[in-house]
């Protein structure tokens, strides 16, 4: 069975140049480590102790420089003041108005009222939207009985008349967790749509936005995926703050950089995404990996899997550009609102990405797709490799200097905010944030709290590492996406591991690196009171964004619809639930990662 899509004219130049733009400055600054680290050790060390330790600091350096460069790289197509989707390459054009779109909530034991305010906006704004005939989807793999009766409590209050149909369905057989609910609808439904819109259960996407991606989708007929931009949004506390703020002021650099190097061979992150149904059915059908966990079983961390087994069968994954005017689509998720949650949701990516070890040697996989896996690996890897750094820098010879590695790690960690401070004071857009002064001082105070931070969630990944080799397979757990104060218990259940670590750490490294020891011992101590402050709803004059500064209108009226739906009361009165259609779907043959295996097995079913 060829589940390829037919190839088009080789591209092999552009795509290279693009790569090039990337990984050459990359390869440049990790090299430049390198030499930095060998020149700065004694001549006593032997040869292959002197080329191992540089070889930790040049890894360091690089893990460091991804997400750096990929900014910079950004901020150089934003001050060039031209369309980044020409330069992107990403053809656009207004919807036809002939497609059939499906829109996908996925959920598990999600706040019910949260989510039906959502599909029901979602279905109001997308009715004007002039995409063609679409359904908003709410596929439920809730197991216990008072989620299910809040869920269909829910669906009965928010349905409406007229399309788009908002429609329920809840699997009894919860294989595959997200990957195979979403998998399950395909191989139910999918051939009755052109494609489908995946969303999260905190997801939220203007009928604008979701019409810019049909067009994208029907003016390139190649494209498998295209992945929107998503920002974080309507969460108070003080942390969830920050990381609104961070991601506002980081990402349209992020975005522009991306969509820019990337070019048809992109990634995916499980939501906020279009998706052609046919090609996901012939492409994605996800195997169970062989072996115990943390490396076996079903594949959690599914979505930068599906996108490389999309590649694989030369379908195109592309990043959605900023709109025509340069602002950022509305697009928007939500965040954990204070430390110990933000960790427990590394803790759950740790162990999907661990996962993509076994994916690395899968046949056909390109260049792009191996770079994804690498560096959604290297983001909890980083934590074991700085260990290694040190503990080399403390057996081979403390006399070593560091101040100059340390510079340039410091400077690394810095120059995505200052990047982005940089391109919004440039680009006028200071007002949203509540002026120049409250944004300089906003991205200041984000700098700060993320290195004292830093230490303890590195060290945090570290433990979450080790205790993986050692633990059998994760449970399903439920979210928690509420606002909520953090208990000095549960601070100093969760911190204080880290921070004793942290703290021999400094003790061993006091002598020898003065600088570092300090920033391990500070961010050892003030661990557990940030936490527990950040968790605090507080209006500081601090971290304020343009969706906060000036709400959308998307967004108040879900809020509107939410309070509703709590309240008991229907949205329309006389709308009765919609019965779901008739099935209509697609094979979806299991894919094969390993690394002399046929890419598909057929016969076999994902589903």
């Amino acid at each position: 069975m060829d589940v390829r899509a037919p190839r088009p004219q080789p591209r092999h130049a552009a795509i290279f140049a693009r790569h090039l733009a990337n990984f050459g400055p990359l390869a440049v600054i990790a090299t430049a480590a390198f030499c930095l680290a060998l020149a700065r050790l004694p001549d006593g060390a032997s040869l292959p102790a002197r080329v191992a330790y540089a070889l930790l600091v040049a890894l360091n350096v690089l893990v460091l420089a991804m997400s750096s460069w990929c900014n910079g790289l950004g901020l150089i197509v934003v001050l060039s003041r031209r369309r980044v989707m020409d330069v992107a390459g990403l053809k656009m054009r207004p919807p036809s108005g002939a497609a059939r779109v499906a829109i996908l909530f996925a959920i598990h034991e999600e706040d019910a009222a949260q989510v039906f305010a959502a599909a029901r906006v979602i279905a109001d704004d997308v009715a004007g939207a002039g995409i063609g005939t679409s359904d908003v989807f709410v596929l439920s793999d809730s197991r216990t009985p008072g989620a299910i009766a809040i869920e269909e409590a829910m669906l009965d209050r928010a349905s409406r008349t007229g399309g788009p149909r908002l429609l329920y369905r809840r699997r009894n057989d919860n294989s595959g967790r997200k990957a195979g609910n979403v998998a399950e609808f395909v191989t139910r439904w999918g051939a009755a749509y052109d494609f489908m819109v995946v969303l999260d259960a905190d997801s939220l996407m203007t009928g604008a936005c979701i019409a810019r991606l049909v067009g994208a989708m029907e003016a390139n007929p190649r494209a498998g995926l295209i992945q929107a931009m998503c920002y974080p949004v309507g969460r108070q506390t003080t942390f969830a703050r920050l990381q609104q703020f961070d991601s506002r002021l980081i990402g349209p650099l992020f975005q522009a950089g991306t969509a820019f190097w990337q070019g048809p061979r992109g990634n995916f992150w499980g939501h906020n995404a279009i998706i052609r149904c046919a090609a996901f059915a012939a492409s994605c059908g996800l195997p169970k990996l062989p072996g115990k966990s943390p490396f076996g079983g079903e594949i959690m961390s599914h979505d930068t899997v599906e996108a490389a087994l999309m590649l694989r069968c030369d379908h195109e994954v592309w990043m959605l550009p900023s709109g025509p005017d340069g602002r950022p689509d509305c697009s928007w998720e939500e965040t954990p609102t204070n430390l110990v949650d933000h960790l427990k949701r590394d803790r759950r990516w740790l162990r999907g990405n661990l996962q993509h070890v076994g994916v690395l040697a899968a046949s056909g996989l390109k260049t792009a797709s191996l770079y994804h896996l690498l560096r959604g690996l290297a983001h909890f890897l980083y934590a074991p490799l700085l260990a290694l750094w040190l503990l080399a820098y403390a057996l081979l010879d403390r006399s070593i200097r560091l101040d100059g590695l340390v510079v340039l790690v410091a400077v690394l960690l810095a120059l995505p905010r200052g990047l982005g401070l940089i391109a919004a004071l440039a680009g006028g857009d200071a007002a949203g944030y509540g002026g120049s002064a409250r944004l300089i001082a906003s991205a200041a105070a984000s700098q700060l709290f993320a290195t004292l931070i830093y230490p303890v969630v590195a060290v945090s990944h570290l433990i979450d590492l080790v205790a993986m080799m050692f633990a059998g397979a994760s449970r399903w757990a439920v979210q928690s996406r509420d606002d909520r104060n953090l208990s000095r218990h549960e601070s100093f259940r969760a911190l204080m591991p880290a921070a004793i670590v942290l703290s021999l750490a400094a003790l061993a490294l006091a002598n020898a690196t003065p600088v570092v020891a300090a920033w391990l011992a500070v961010g050892a101590a003030a661990a557990i009171p940030l936490a527990l402050e950040t968790s605090r709803s507080r209006r500081w004059p601090l971290f304020a964004t343009p969706e906060e500064t000036t709400p959308h209108p998307l967004r108040l009226r879900r809020q509107h619809i939410e309070a509703q739906l709590r309240a008991g009361r229907k949205i329309e009165p006389d709308a009765a639930s919609a019965p779901l259609p008739p099935p209509r779907g697609l094979d979806m043959p299991t894919q094969s990662l390993s690394l002399h295996g046929n890419r598909s097995a057929v016969g076999m079913t994902v589903g």
